[in-house]
Protein backbone atom coordinates (compact mmCIF):
# COMPACT_ATOMS: atom_id res chain seq x y z
CA UNK A 1 0.00 0.00 0.00
CA UNK A 2 1.23 3.46 -0.89
CA UNK A 3 -0.29 6.96 -1.08
CA UNK A 4 1.24 9.34 -3.61
CA UNK A 5 -0.07 12.90 -3.86
CA UNK A 6 -3.38 11.79 -2.34
CA UNK A 7 -3.91 8.73 -4.56
CA UNK A 8 -3.89 5.32 -2.82
CA UNK A 9 -2.19 2.42 -4.60
CA UNK A 10 -2.37 -1.31 -3.88
CA UNK A 11 0.25 -3.48 -5.59
CA UNK A 12 1.18 -0.50 -7.77
CA UNK A 13 -2.38 0.06 -9.05
CA UNK A 14 -4.51 3.06 -8.04
CA UNK A 15 -7.65 2.16 -6.16
CA UNK A 16 -11.02 3.76 -6.79
CA UNK A 17 -13.24 4.93 -4.00
CA UNK A 18 -16.62 3.35 -3.56
CA UNK A 19 -19.23 6.06 -3.87
CA UNK A 20 -20.30 8.88 -6.09
CA UNK A 21 -17.03 10.76 -6.47
CA UNK A 22 -15.01 9.99 -9.57
CA UNK A 23 -11.69 11.07 -8.09
CA UNK A 24 -9.40 9.34 -5.63
CA UNK A 25 -8.91 10.33 -2.01
CA UNK A 26 -7.14 13.36 -3.43
CA UNK A 27 -10.51 15.04 -4.03
CA UNK A 28 -10.56 16.72 -0.61
CA UNK A 29 -6.90 16.74 0.38
CA UNK A 30 -3.91 19.00 -0.25
CA UNK A 31 -2.52 16.40 -2.66
CA UNK A 32 0.99 17.74 -3.07
CA UNK A 33 1.78 17.02 0.57
CA UNK A 34 -0.26 13.84 1.10
CA UNK A 35 2.26 11.08 0.47
CA UNK A 36 2.88 7.91 2.48
CA UNK A 37 5.81 5.68 1.55
CA UNK A 38 5.09 2.10 0.52
CA UNK A 39 4.00 -0.18 3.35
CA UNK A 40 4.22 -3.95 2.94
CA UNK A 41 1.41 -5.62 4.86
CA UNK A 42 1.71 -9.02 6.45
CA UNK A 43 -1.18 -11.47 6.33
CA UNK A 44 -2.34 -10.40 9.81
CA UNK A 45 -2.92 -6.70 9.16
CA UNK A 46 -4.93 -4.30 7.00
CA UNK A 47 -4.57 -0.69 5.83
CA UNK A 48 -7.82 1.17 6.55
CA UNK A 49 -9.00 4.33 4.77
CA UNK A 50 -11.91 6.38 6.08
CA UNK A 51 -14.75 7.64 3.91
CA UNK A 52 -14.02 11.33 4.60
CA UNK A 53 -10.34 11.75 3.72
CA UNK A 54 -10.08 15.34 4.91
CA UNK A 55 -11.24 14.40 8.43
CA UNK A 56 -10.77 10.65 8.80
CA UNK A 57 -8.36 9.29 11.37
CA UNK A 58 -7.27 6.06 9.73
CA UNK A 59 -4.18 4.07 8.69
CA UNK A 60 -2.71 7.20 7.12
CA UNK A 61 -2.45 8.54 10.68
CA UNK A 62 -1.93 5.47 12.90
CA UNK A 63 -0.53 2.81 10.56
CA UNK A 64 -1.75 -0.69 9.89
CA UNK A 65 -4.51 -2.38 11.86
CA UNK A 66 -3.99 -5.91 13.21
CA UNK A 67 -6.77 -8.26 12.05
CA UNK A 68 -7.24 -9.38 15.67
CA UNK A 69 -8.54 -5.86 16.43
CA UNK A 70 -11.43 -6.20 13.98
CA UNK A 71 -14.30 -7.58 16.03
CA UNK A 72 -17.31 -7.02 13.78
CA UNK A 73 -18.29 -7.62 10.21
CA UNK A 74 -20.33 -5.60 7.73
CA UNK A 75 -23.93 -6.65 7.29
CA UNK A 76 -25.44 -3.84 5.21
CA UNK A 77 -24.12 -1.47 2.53
CA UNK A 78 -25.41 2.12 2.49
CA UNK A 79 -23.38 3.43 -0.41
CA UNK A 80 -23.14 3.79 -3.25
CA UNK A 81 -26.92 3.79 -3.56
CA UNK A 82 -26.75 1.59 -6.65
CA UNK A 83 -25.37 -1.18 -4.39
CA UNK A 84 -27.55 -0.52 -1.30
CA UNK A 85 -28.58 -3.60 0.63
CA UNK A 86 -27.51 -6.56 2.75
CA UNK A 87 -24.06 -8.03 2.28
Amino acid sequence: VEVLKGIAYVNGQPIEEAGAREKSIAASLPTESWTIPEIVLDSNSVFVLGDNPARSVDSRCWGTLPLKNIIGRPIYRIGPFSRLGPL
